[in-house]
């Protein structure tokens, strides 16, 4: 996997890479000031992640749900959100937020991921391969739109059908197929149709 670059030397001014350490964001405060903020790891398109190493013991869920805080604050005004969000308790835990429904939530909505047994999770491994390398490949979005496309072919090859006589679809009965009827009437339409 390819390696962030680290911010430019010299201070802590961003390089404009699209996976970089120290990512400068510009921010804008409710009273109007502009200050210079920074994501403590961006990837472009993918994620951008806070990282904070909390001492064991009280105060580690506070500084965590104020590191989600400023993440989803940096979040808002990048060019574009990223589709991730992480929080990073260095050493410990993973606690990760997706954007699909349209907001990435608040901080009891996240996803944490023990990283002292992430060896062991092959399912932790997996999403955070794909919030690296494919985010676009956990959007709900691009599954629910897959079934439409596929429930339209099956309702239109239904309809096809029934206007060739296979199937009743008559008497103001609505007639919907699950994909096993759907199949054995292909079948029989393909007997006869061979037949002739």
């Amino acid at each position: 996997m390819e390696r962030p670059r680290p911010a430019a030397t010299g201070g802590r001014i961003a390089e404009g890479s699209a996976y970089q350490f120290e990512f400068a964001v510009k921010t804008t405060a409710r009273d109007g000031t502009i200050s210079t903020n920074f994501v403590d790891l961006y990837k472009a398109d993918c994620f951008a992640l806070e990282a904070k190493d909390a001492a064991d013991g009280s105060g580690t869920g506070k500084l965590l749900t104020k590191a989600f805080g400023l993440v989803a604050n940096y979040a808002k005004d990048l060019a574009e959100r990223p589709p991730y969000l992480m929080v990073l308790d260095v050493g410990k835990s993973l606690i990760v937020w997706d954007r699909w429904a349209g907001t990435y939530g608040g901080f009891h909505l996240g996803q944490q991921i023990d990283l002292r047994t992430l060896a062991d999770n092959a399912d932790a491994v997996a999403l955070l391969r794909d919030i690296w390398t494919d985010p676009s490949r956990r959007d709900p979005r691009r599954y629910a739109q897959a079934i439409t496309e596929h429930a339209s072919v099956a309702l239109k090859s239904n309809l096809g059908l029934a206007l060739r006589g296979f199937m009743p679809i008559g008497n103001g009965e609505r007639y919907l197929s699950s994909m096993t009827t759907l199949t054995s009437a292909r079948q029989r339409w393909l007997h006869r149709r061979n037949r002739s």
